[in-house]
């Protein structure tokens, strides 16, 4: 029973005082006498810092050795920890592998701020753990006395303590798992049953309303402006005119109920699509808000094939538009009812492809085995054959352009890199500028002033070079870099929206042919008269369709070549630009300590030396005696060695020398040479996307005859 009550304590503390009270302990679900890195959620996906350590490496393990966090330089013993069934049913032991000693709490204290260490096994609750599963790979550990382990200070900079606490919410309290053997993070997700279709395998996506898929560009979840999105920013429909972070999502495992899913901003899995005041009315708003593990923020998915969804928030109504297809229309929710506005494609952002739940993919590459000869009349044969045709067609330029989305994608990036590397280092030219006037006014001080004398000068030079690049990369910035970006951003939007033009042609082609077929066969047994001649009429209208198509895809083919062409030389331009762009970064590391100085400096002008000598009161600052200050003879000897204390460690700081930033006149040469290159590729785009107009008003008629259907 006491294990139970112990169970009960905790899971009351943290109903009482804790969001996660609904998180789930997982101690039977961690693989067990498995080496594991142990990393805090502070730097997890980030930097390489925060991971269990022992002090001095693996030679220093030992009875009482403190556990703190330190970067992960080596994968020696002591990084390796391995989760063990306790003696006490529904705890856990931690050892580091190989060693017969677990994780410990120092003289078993039950108290805030108590440290860990390594010690021999002793049966005791200071080893007893239980890990609470917090979602996509986060993990609580908590003792047996309810308290949870954290870092002190909520810092996982190298040689932070880790130590008990008080549960709470923070990243500082949370860990990581990660395989010493493959490097893959544990996550649990696929051991809970979800509602709804199983999202797993879903990459980051944009979000187009089944209103405009494979028609347009509209109809893409929006945060409204271009500022980045912030809690309280409402969620709308706009055209897809860019790629911000605002316009991509990602579908993750909901922290309060493993049933569900969140849709965070991609990159920011604290910034949730929010139902707002969790209101279940009808026309209740959608935005955003930071995550709090309420009911508000969990939805899940129904496939309802070839890749469509709709998306319920957990109380069941459906997220639609409030205007349909209009720029701007608001995102809500509603009863479920049937219609495309209440309908979702989640586009892949990598590779433009619509996501469908694992072995849920209604479309098969191949449709030939569709059973449809056509023997009603000459033109249902005619339409068989042109399907088929047409389908292999697309299937085929399908592939092409996905192979094409990939190389418009990285020659955008190539100039959007030329674009945020003029950004920098305009931010960095004033940056260098303000450190340089508050550094220069330290060189009129005696006795530190020489030294800073040699640095300021050194800053100085390395100012002016700094300016000379910003004035010659800020002349092209606008004539030359932005255009170049639009012309490129141009033909990226144009060949996204064309292959998904395919894509939807391809499905609706599928769904004919199935249609067709069944009519074919229901004439060709009823021999009636009438329906076969209305049904040769449709056949041969769709046949002329079909015709139109065709002819206008094998005018794409030469334009999908000469872009994939042209980008293979845009994305030349990434060799000079990623040239400059390091030696940004480069002179950026070494100005930082510059920067760092001059707070120092300052800090340290400002100490005063407060004491009583002999009955006579001293108070005088650093600044006073370093600029000849008087302090008297008598208390000269005092005064001098704490003067030396303050100022030695900036001394031997101040001998920096400034890098240049290189290759700036083959960045210009690069980057001028792309702007003809962009203008050629938005033409060749600009031709594409006719025929994607064409395909799309095809695309229109389809549907239409796929929502009758395919009736006489």
């Amino acid at each position: 029973m006491e294990q139970y009550r112990n169970h009960f304590l905790i899971f009351l503390f943290m109903f009482l005082f804790s969001s996660d009270y609904f998180a789930q302990y997982a101690n039977d679900l961690i693989p067990k006498n498995e080496p594991f890195f142990i990393q805090s959620a502070n730097d997890y996906g980030k930097r390489n810092f925060g991971y269990w350590d022992i002090p001095g490496g693996e030679e220093n393990i030992s009875e009482k050795a403190p556990l703190k966090v330190w970067e992960l330089s080596d994968k020696n013993r002591d990084r390796k920890y391995v989760v063990v069934n306790s003696d006490k049913s529904g705890f856990v032991k931690i050892h580091i592998e190989g060693v017969a000693a677990y994780i410990d709490i120092v003289n078993a204290e039950n108290k805030n701020g108590a440290k860990l260490q390594i010690y021999k096994p002793n049966n005791s609750s200071a080893q007893n753990f239980s890990f609470m599963y917090m979602g996509n790979g986060r993990f609580k550990i908590f003792n047996e006395n309810g308290k949870m382990i954290t870092v002190n200070g909520r810092s996982s900079d190298n040689g932070s303590e880790i130590q008990m606490w008080d549960n709470h919410d923070g990243s500082w309290g949370e860990w990581y798992l990660i395989s010493a053997v493959d490097y893959r993070t544990i996550k649990l997700e696929d051991n809970f049953a979800k509602k709804g279709d199983n999202m797993s395998g879903i990459r980051k996506v944009i979000i187009q309303s089944a209103m405009n898929y494979g028609k347009n560009s509209g109809g893409f979840f929006d945060v409204p402006g271009r500022e980045y999105p912030k809690s309280g920013d409402n969620v709308t429909m706009w055209e897809l005119s860019d790629y911000d972070i605002d316009r991509q999502y990602e579908i993750i495992n909901s922290i309060s109920d493993f049933s569900y899913y969140n849709i965070s901003i991609a990159d920011n899995s604290n910034l949730l699509l929010d139902l707002t005041n969790n209101d279940p009315a009808n026309g209740s708003n959608i935005g955003l808000w930071e995550r709090n593990g309420s009911a508000a923020q969990n939805f899940y998915f129904k496939h309802l094939g070839n890749g469509r969804f709709k998306i319920y928030n957990q109380n069941g109504k459906a997220v639609t538009l409030s205007n349909r297809t209009a720029n701007g229309s608001n995102v809500h929710i509603w009863d479920d009812h049937d219609g495309p506005w209440m309908e979702w494609y989640l586009i892949d952002t990598e590779t433009n492809k619509v996501f469908s739940p694992e072995n849920n993919d209604a479309v098969p590459s191949n449709i030939s085995s569709i059973g449809y000869n056509g023997n009603s009349c000459g033109e249902s044969k005619t339409l068989a054959a042109n399907i088929d045709n047409t389908f292999n067609e697309i299937n085929r330029l399908e592939t092409r352009t996905e192979q094409a989305y990939t190389k418009v994608k990285s020659a955008y990036s190539s100039v959007g890199s030329a674009y945020s590397a003029v950004n920098n280092i305009n931010s960095l030219n004033s940056r260098v500028d303000d450190t340089y006037n508050a550094i220069s006014v330290f060189t009129k001080i005696p006795t530190i002033g020489t030294a800073v004398t040699v640095l300021s000068t050194g800053l100085n030079i390395a100012k002016n070079k700094l300016n000379s690049v910003n004035e010659l990369l800020s002349k092209i910035k606008e004539p030359i870099i932005a255009p170049a970006n639009n012309n490129i951003q141009y033909s990226f939007l144009s060949i996204q929206l064309f292959n998904s033009q395919l894509k939807k042609l391809k499905t609706d082609l599928y769904s004919i042919k199935q249609h067709y077929s069944n009519i074919d066969n229901s004439i060709l047994t009823s021999n009636n008269d009438q329906q076969k001649k209305e049904f040769e009429t449709k056949c041969r209208d769709l046949n002329l369709r079909l015709a139109d198509i065709t002819g206008s895809l094998s005018n794409v083919e030469s334009s999908i070549s000469d872009i994939e062409t042209i980008c293979g030389s845009v994305e030349s331009i990434g060799k000079p630009i990623n040239h400059v762009d390091n030696g940004v970064k480069n002179f950026n590391k070494v100005f930082s300590k510059t920067d760092r100085i001059a707070d120092e400096i300052n800090k340290i002008l400002n100490q005063r030396f407060q004491k009583e000598i002999k009955g006579v009161g001293i108070n005088i600052s650093l600044r006073d005696v370093l600029e000849g200050g008087k302090v008297g003879k008598l208390f000269e000897k005092y005064v001098s060695p704490w003067v030396d204390d303050l100022t030695s460690p900036i001394m031997d700081k101040l001998n920096i020398r400034m890098p240049e930033v290189p290759g700036v006149d083959s960045f210009k040469e690069a980057i001028t040479n792309s702007l003809d290159l962009t203008k050629k590729v938005r033409d060749r785009s600009l031709e594409i996307e006719n025929i994607g107009k064409r395909i799309s008003e095809h695309n229109v008629e389809f549907e239409n005859l796929i929502n009758a259907g395919g009736s006489i």
